[in-house]
């Protein structure tokens, strides 16, 4: 009887004033973007990020990239860079129909990268699911003929816009293989 009282309790305590279990407003919250998606910037630029007018971004340029666990766009430009990629700075602001963040865009040859950085990976997770996938569109790339491929890393949400196999399974590899060291 006991047990009983216990899981009733437990099961009251897990809803909502008008019924509904506490993760469905969880769920409904709106995506948070990571506060510093650029971290130090990795082209010799004098800006860490488009807005940065403080003056700050040469130092930053000289930092190593934070590593955190979370990715940034510096994480992701040296992996490409590791595995072979010349990476070109694409758009400093892309969206897609049912991403509720802004993204940025780099370049790799013809294609097309577009990188969404989330403060979580259930943000990131909850957004995949949201994507119109066939509705996405690449910002500065020509000639895609195929949807994007999506890829998912702990908070990045990523999408390329490519027409190469092979050029998708080492982007793939490159940005799964683990998380950036903390």
């Amino acid at each position: 009887m006991a047990l009983l009282l216990g899981m009733v309790v437990v099961a009251g305590c897990s809803r909502d004033g008008d019924g509904r279990a506490a993760t469905d407003s969880l769920s409904a919250a709106p995506p948070r973007a990571l506060d510093d998606p650029y971290g130090p910037a990795r082209d010799g630029s004098t800006s860490a990020s488009p807005d940065d007018s403080s003056g700050m971004g040469a130092a930053a340029a000289s930092q190593p990239c934070p590593m955190t666990g979370l990715w940034r766009r510096c994480n992701v430009e040296e992996r490409l860079e590791r595995a072979g990629f010349v990476v070109r700075p694409g758009s400093d602001s892309v969206s897609q129909p049912g991403l509720l963040i802004a993204g940025t865009a780099v370049r790799l040859g013809r294609a097309e990268l577009q990188l969404y950085f989330y403060a979580d990976s259930s943000d990131a997770r909850r957004q995949a699911e949201a994507l119109d996938v066939g509705a996405a569109r690449p910002e500065d790339a020509t000639g895609v003929l195929r949807e994007p491929s999506v890829i998912r890393s702990n908070n990045l949400l990523a999408l390329l816009f490519n027409n190469n196999d092979r050029q998708l399974e080492r982007v793939e590899l490159a940005l799964t293989a683990g998380l950036p060291a903390r």
